[in-house]
């Protein structure tokens, strides 16, 4: 079992950005990024919400679409990000599995 060691973690966002293919894999760019730090044991409902609050979007807005950048080992030191689209509660408790596991290394 791998637990992060705070109850949070910190988001880069990209809002109405777009995803790019590079040697490294995909990356994301959008013109103004912004960090957060959400808890942990949030679903994807309540991403989305946080993330509609942060970004103080218009009621009549919606988040549509939350992709996280998935990293994965190619070799010493080598990694290759792919862009995963989250769809469920479980793919939000997989996001923070990993992201916990980075701030660990």
């Amino acid at each position: 079992i791998i637990q992060c060691a705070s109850s949070s973690t910190k988001c880069l966002v990209h809002s109405d950005g777009e995803i790019i293919n590079t040697g490294e894999g995909d990356t994301f760019q959008s013109t103004n990024p912004l960090i957060f730090e959400t808890k942990r044991g949030l679903t994807l409902e309540a991403l989305k919400t946080k993330f509609h609050q942060r970004l103080c979007l218009q009621p009549l807005n919606q988040v549509h679409n939350i992709s996280f950048r998935y990293p994965q080992v190619m070799g010493h030191r080598m990694l290759k990000f792919t862009a995963i689209q989250l769809v469920d509660n479980e793919d939000v408790k997989c996001m923070i599995l990993v992201i916990c596991q980075i701030e660990i290394l």
